[in-house]
């Protein structure tokens, strides 16, 4: 009985060691949170991990609607115009202003399509300290954020078509 004793006080020390480095770590302002510094290897790949399983934990359920209609396709392009090109580009843009200074770079939606689920739930609630604005609290939902995919999909139709 002795040595399960040992090993929850050696549990809980290491813990408690655990925890307390990590405050000293963070109140020492040790590590520079300017998006002009890139983030160590190990800190991007867990941060991306947890973009990518919270989205998809959350992503289920959702039902997809039509993303072949033209009135969504057109008003969509309408939305990405006004809204979208400035971080995410046009065909024809290489790069803006905005999204020079923005880490993580945000995809370039000319060259890469994200699967409509994805990109339904990432154009309404946003990502934490991206740039990735939610979108959801100023569009009416979901005919207005289903045209983002919608806009997605045929844009990069039109870029495969060389149009």
């Amino acid at each position: 009985m002795r040595s399960w004793g040992l090993v929850v006080r050696t549990i809980i020390i290491w813990s408690l060691l655990l925890v307390v480095g990590t405050l000293v770590f963070i109140y020492s302002g040790r590590y520079d949170i300017g998006a002009d510094v890139h983030h160590t290897r190990l800190v991007a790949q867990l941060i991306g991990a947890l973009r990518d399983h919270s989205i998809d934990t959350r992503i289920t359920g959702i039902a997809v609607p039509d993303l072949n209609d033209p009135e969504r396709i057109a008003a969509g392009a309408e939305h990405y115009d006004a809204m979208c090109t400035g971080c995410h580009l046009a065909p024809g843009m290489t790069n803006t202003e905005l999204r020079e200074g923005l880490y993580p770079r945000p995809p370039n939606l000319t060259r890469f399509s994200p699967e409509p689920r994805t990109a339904f739930w990432v154009i309404k609630h946003g990502i934490k300290m991206s740039g990735m604005p939610a979108w959801g609290l100023t569009l009416r939902f979901p005919h207005e954020v289903t045209r983002g995919p919608a806009s997605d999909q045929e844009r990069n139709r039109a870029r495969r078509a060389g149009g």
